[in-house]
């Protein structure tokens, strides 16, 4: 973003990694993250303040929420509303109360908006927002007067810095998260075949294209995708321990044991991944089993220059029967996972919890370039193995067994 002067000087400029509607489509940020603009589009309003910060512009972003910023240097104040990946609907016939407010979206594609400031019979100034995408309201936004610049300096960013930077978006994307549920319907022996067409799935109820059943002795995944790209469903890796770096998978965690705290940050005794790709142009399932007390031997490290996991085993589920199905745009994925290959026990657990998702390749089939969870929203990070491999309990949903 740049800013420039009637004089045609450059005033200042700012990242804007994903400029207007359509690049916003592709955003690899979460949406929270302070400082970080997601497809603005336009300018809401420039407005008065103080002295020391000066005038006040508003932008919208195409997906529900606007930023404020110092015209004079282009200094990043704040986000109002909320990003509609992670904020609330805006759906209420009341004024919500302040708290709410703050979490609530304008909803994508909210074109039309202003900022302006009034002022009273007194001389008391007021900032309001006319915004509203299917109503028309009339939003105070009150504290803009109490912004004060402060002074510059210099600050250091060391290895365990960014770690606990890591475990602070974790930590607020907990606090932001909406409760998800889900039933895995119980089938009838052997009435679910791998063929890789809809027609046994035909009434399952799905999340995000997913839908799971089990009987006494499998767990059964169907998935129904579109990907506009050359290559759906496809995976050019060569480390089956890393095809979620390299291409398409569709990806199940789940807590196969009881009594661990929903609330944890990394995996617990129990916890897998199971991960469905094509491998040499066959379809498979690799298991992530990160704490097995049962294992014997040297753990599979995922590192950067920076922090490294580690995950007990990590192999080719030999016993899980996986087809692919691929036309043109459009791909359906069927598995059948025998419940003993994974440890997992519906009986004894009847209500658990864990995550589906997608991880989408580039045309390539060589790079991953999202990754979309039901969810677990803290999924924008790419480019660093340990974020990519690593599990994250406490933002899970919750699966009962039928």
């Amino acid at each position: 973003m740049t800013c420039v002067s009637p004089e045609g000087k450059v005033l200042w400029t700012y990242r804007n990694d994903w400029p207007g509607l359509h690049a916003g489509h592709h955003t690899t940020a979460r949406g929270d993250e302070p400082g970080v603009l997601i497809a603005p589009t336009r300018v809401w309003g420039i407005v008065p303040t103080t002295e020391d910060v000066g005038e006040v512009v508003a932008f919208n972003s195409n997906l529900g929420c606007t930023y404020l910023m110092t015209t004079r240097d282009g200094l990043y104040i704040d986000r109002v509303f909320r990003d509609q990946r992670v904020g609330l609907l805006w759906n209420t016939p009341e004024p919500p109360t302040p708290e709410v407010f703050a979490e609530t979206s304008l909803w994508d594609e909210h074109f039309g908006g202003l900022l302006q400031m009034s002022r009273d019979a007194d001389g008391t100034e007021r900032y309001y927002y006319v915004c509203g995408k299917n109503h028309c309201s009339v939003v105070e936004l009150t504290g803009l007067k109490d912004r004060r610049r402060i002074a510059g300096g210099a600050f250091s960013v060391q290895p365990q810095s960014i770690v606990d930077a890591q475990e602070r978006r974790q930590v607020e994307a907990l606090r932001t998260a909406q409760p998800k549920d889900y039933t895995i319907r119980r089938v009838a022996q052997a009435t679910l075949r791998e063929d890789g067409y809809p027609a046994d799935w035909r009434d399952a109820e799905r999340i995000d294209g997913f839908a799971l059943a089990y009987d006494n002795e499998n767990l059964y995944v169907h998935f129904q995708g579109h990907d506009n790209s050359r290559t759906p469903f496809q995976n050019n890796g060569v480390n089956l321990f890393e095809l979620f770096r390299t291409g398409d998978v569709l990806d199940i965690m789940l807590q196969t044991r009881p009594g661990l705290a929903s609330g944890r940050m990394e995996a617990g005794e129990g916890d897998i991944r199971l991960s469905f790709s094509m491998f040499d142009g066959e379809p498979l399932c690799v298991l992530y089993d990160f704490k097995n007390a049962e294992f014997k031997g040297d753990p599979i490290p995922f590192g950067s220059p920076v922090r490294t996991i580690y995950c007990d085993s990590v192999r080719v589920l030999e016993a899980a029967k996986v087809v692919a199905h691929r036309d043109r745009q459009f791909f359906t994925v069927e598995a059948t996972v025998p419940l003993k290959a994974i440890r997992l026990n519906p009986a004894a657990l009847k209500e658990t919890r864990g995550d589906v998702g997608r991880i989408y390749g580039d045309a390539t089939a060589t790079r991953a370039s999202r990754r979309e969870y039901w969810a677990n929203k803290n999924t924008n990070i790419m480019s660093d193995l340990p974020s990519e491999a690593m599990l994250q309990p406490s933002l899970w949903g919750v699966f009962r067994f039928e």
